[in-house]
C-alpha cells in the first residue's frame, strides 16, 4: 500500500506541474494575424502593387493565409452584418505579425451614401435618388485625390473623400510573433507529452501492483 500511495502522489504531482500554456496552446485557433502599422498597406488583387484595392485601416488587422517572398496572402473583415470577408495580397512591409490580434480586429464602419443616376431624364426634374448603407473597407489614394472604398453589390466602389476619424488600436512596440515563442511552445508540448507518458507508465505500474496483491490474497 505504501508503494501504491507513492505512485498516486507521483501522478498528482506530475499533473499539477503541467504548464498552463500547454493547454491554451492546444485550444488556440491556429490563426495568424498582422497589424497594419502604416496607413499605406494596400490589399491587392494580385502580387502586384498596380492591382491595389484599398489601404487596410491603420492599426487594424489582416489574417495571414499564406506567405510568398515579399507578400502575404490575406483576408480582411469577416462575414458580419453588412460586411463580407475579402481576400487578396499585402506586402509584408508595414505589417506587424502578432500572436493575438486586438479585440477590434477589423474596422466596422458603415456609411450612408446617396445613389444618384448618372444622367437626369429631364433638365428640370431630378432622377430617382436613394440612400443606402454600405461597408467602408479603407481609404484609397490616387495622387492628391482621396477616396473611400466601399463594397456595393459585391464590387468595390469609390467615393471621393477619406475616413480618418475612426478609433485606432494600440500598436505593439515590436513583433510579438517570433521563433523564440514557437520554440517555447514546442518545448512546452514536449514536456506535456513526456508527462503523459510518465503518468501512463505509473498507471500501468499501479494496475500491476493491484493485480499482484489480489493474486496473493487468493493463494492464501
Amino acid at each position: 500500500m505504501k508503494v501504491l500511495k507513492a505512485m498516486l502522489c507521483l501522478i498528482i504531482a506530475i499533473t499539477l506541474s503541467l504548464p498552463v500554456n500547454t493547454l491554451s496552446a492546444h485550444a488556440a485557433s491556429g490563426k495568424k494575424y498582422a497589424i497594419a502599422a502604416s496607413p499605406d498597406v494596400y490589399l491587392c488583387e494580385e502580387m502586384n502593387s498596380d492591382s491595389d484595392c484599398f489601404a487596410i485601416p491603420y492599426s487594424y488587422c489582416v489574417e495571414i493565409k499564406a506567405e510568398y517572398d515579399e507578400w502575404y496572402f490575406v483576408s480582411y473583415a469577416r462575414d458580419e452584418g453588412i460586411y463580407s470577408a475579402v481576400s487578396g495580397y499585402c506586402k509584408k512591409s508595414g505589417l506587424i505579425v502578432v500572436d493575438t490580434p486586438p479585440q477590434n480586429t477589423y474596422l466596422y464602419y458603415p456609411l450612408d451614401v446617396l445613389l444618384q443616376p448618372r444622367s437626369r431624364t429631364n433638365g428640370q426634374k431630378p432622377g430617382l435618388e436613394e440612400i443606402v448603407t454600405v461597408p467602408f473597407y479603407g481609404n484609397y489614394y490616387s495622387g492628391a485625390t482621396k477616396y473611400k472604398c466601399v463594397l456595393y453589390k459585391g464590387e468595390f466602389k469609390y467615393i471621393e473623400g477619406e475616413i480618418s476619424d475612426y478609433e485606432t488600436n494600440e500598436l505593439p512596440s515590436a513583433p510579438t510573433f517570433s521563433q523564440t515563442t514557437s520554440k517555447a511552445r514546442n518545448e512546452s508540448s514536449a514536456k506535456a507529452i513526456t508527462a503523459v507518458i510518465i503518468v501512463a507508465l505509473a498507471a500501468v505500474a499501479i494496475a500491476v501492483l493491484l493485480f499482484t496483491g489480489k493474486s496473493k490474497k487468493v493463494i492464501k
